[in-house]
């Protein structure tokens, strides 16, 4: 009787230990498969956000590429437009100055614009408005003499620097040839000249 329990005990314990034995592999396996699952999850996790991080990286350059290239333009842009504006300015002033500083040019400016304005109208209410000049007041009253006669009148102001004004007395009509209206009129071309010259484009 006790061979026999001895023996079913010994089966006992035998099959308890092949159990647990079984058990421990089964739960050692399961652990590795599901740490695998983990490691797998975490490593695919951590691709999914490096590519979302690449994109976002990408998507930035791109935006900044874009806003870069675009302020570069519009600085070029305002680059060409400073430098085109600051020779226009430069030439105009000289050129203009040098013009209306031209005693004798500007008397047949006065008398071309005088004899135009006699073609379309009396001249009895006309003011000619010339800066104080010496030379050009005296060119004007011999070349103007027949206007004079007409009622052309002269008037030197100390106001004008430079060019002149035919004006109707009643405020009506002016005709206005200062620096700033020679500047003003030559501009537009100057300025496509010197685009064109320098830049090759209008």
């Amino acid at each position: 009787m006790s061979d026999k329990l001895r023996e079913l005990t010994e089966q006992l314990y035998r099959d308890g230990v092949q159990r647990a034995r079984s058990d421990a592999a089964r739960i050692l396996e399961d652990a590795k498969n599901h740490a695998a699952e983990l490691i797998a999850k975490a490593e695919a996790d951590a691709q999914a956000i490096i590519r979302e991080g690449e994109k976002e990286t990408e998507a930035l350059k791109s935006r900044m590429e874009g806003e870069l290239a675009l302020a570069a333009r519009q600085a070029e842009a305002t680059l060409k437009q400073q430098l085109v504006s600051l020779l226009a300015g430069d030439i105009l002033s000289q050129g203009v100055s040098d013009t209306l500083a031209d005693t004798q040019l500007m008397s047949q400016l006065i008398v071309m614009a005088t004899e135009a304005w006699a073609k379309n109208g009396e001249l009895q209410d006309v003011v000619l408005l010339v800066s104080e000049n010496e030379h050009i007041g005296k060119a004007l009253n011999s070349a103007l003499k027949g206007h004079l006669d007409e009622g052309l009148k002269i008037r030197f102001s100390d106001k004008m620097k430079d060019g002149f004004k035919l004006e109707s007395t009643n405020g009506g009509y002016t005709m206005s040839f200062t620096k700033d209206d020679f500047q003003q009129y030559f501009r537009s071309f100057l300025k496509k000249s010197i685009r064109d010259k320098l830049f090759g484009v209008s």
